[in-house]
């Protein structure tokens, strides 16, 4: 989200088995920081320096596993064989270009493009993209 807008976003079958739900959540963590990285150059190369120099770019996860892997970038013989393209998340934490921050899994606005929902978590969902009628 850009200026309480969403810019962007996907869902789409991870491209590999994960053999366990931190493994997934640290490839989607991964995947997302690539996009909010390249979403940040291209607002520099749009002229829009303010948006990218100001701060870091927050991306929000629901698995407290995932943000841990990401963030302590020691050895784990448990996630030896994740795949090194998926620690790139770990060098945009480190060059302070996005942040990872905790929501809980019932806060996560984007659930709402990939699960059913019910009516309160659905209007939690339009009032957070800032589509309801003032």
């Amino acid at each position: 989200m850009i200026s309480g807008a969403p810019v962007s976003w996907t869902s789409k079958r991870q491209s590999i088995t994960a053999q366990s739900t931190t493994e997934s959540e640290y490839i989607a963590l991964s995947e997302a920081g690539k996009q909010a990285v390249w979403l940040r150059h291209l607002l520099y190369a749009l002229q829009r320096p303010h948006v990218y120099r100001e701060k870091s770019t927050i991306v929000y996860a629901d698995n407290q596993g995932s943000i841990d892997l990401s963030a302590n970038p020691v050895f784990h013989s448990r996630t030896k064989h994740i795949q090194v393209r998926y620690h790139a998340i770990r060098e945009y934490i480190e060059n302070g270009e996005i942040r990872v921050e905790f929501v809980p899994t019932d806060r996560m606005l984007a659930d709402g493009l990939t699960k059913g929902l019910d009516r309160v978590k659905f209007e939690r969902m339009i009032e957070g993209f800032g589509l309801t009628e003032d």
